[in-house]
């Protein structure tokens, strides 16, 4: 009971240690009992009596006359707790220097883009939002569709896909994307890094290697 109470409400729970304390005080005066009219068996019943009153107030008072808050408090509890997690989600979204996109996990649909990724693709943060990841993503729609599920069923959550900005340039990026819920729906939330550089220099040195083995 103690363990878990801050899941109570404080007056509740005030009311129920009460109770609890002049229970067991009535008991240490019942182990000095010596008459019916004796002073410590009077004391007893009364500390008994106030007991009763106590978990009458905590149990019937309070919940008649605040059942709202009884009864949804925790769940109240909760929801300030998920609006506080997402107020810093929201914080950590818009500050962060790595490209992020939220999609839609049915459709593709872009509901969400951090300034990073309004940098990076060259739209603007309205514009990115009324597109599909499927007019970023060069690749088929069709495997567009089946790597998303991938990722939404936390099958897969890393990818390396083509992606085209809004000048028309082409770019090679890893991307690491997790199903997370917003608003009661489940969405993904997608960390992109652009590795075009990086691909350039691994394939030069393919490119050379397979040269040095040629010559030899």
């Amino acid at each position: 009971f103690y363990r878990q109470r801050a899941r109570y409400h404080p007056q509740i729970l005030w009311l129920i240690l009460l109770s609890i304390g002049a229970s067991i005080l009535s008991e240490l005066f019942f182990t000095f009992y010596v008459s019916v009219f004796g002073v410590s068996n009077v004391i007893g019943h009364g500390l008994k009596i106030l007991a009763m009153l106590f978990l009458y107030k905590a149990l019937i008072g309070v919940a008649i006359k605040d059942p709202f808050n009884l009864i949804f408090r925790e769940l109240k509890e909760r929801e300030q707790a998920l609006q506080v997690s997402e107020g810093r989600f929201r914080k950590m979204f818009r500050e962060h220097t790595a490209i992020m996109l939220l999609i839609e996990s049915d459709t593709g649909a872009i509901i969400g883009a951090n300034p990073a990724a309004v940098m990076f693709y060259g739209y603007s943060q309205e514009q990115l939002c009324h597109m599909t990841i499927q007019q970023i993503n060069t690749l088929p729609v069709e495997e567009i569709s089946f790597l998303r599920n991938q990722a939404i069923k936390e099958e897969k959550n890393y990818f390396i896909f083509p992606h085209r900005l809004s000048n028309g340039e082409y770019k090679e990026v890893e991307v690491h994307s997790s199903p997370i819920i917003s608003q009661g729906k489940k969405i993904l939330f997608s960390i992109i890094h652009d590795i075009t550089e990086r691909k350039k220099v691994e394939n030069a040195l393919l490119e050379r290697e397979r040269y040095l083995h040629t010559i030899l």
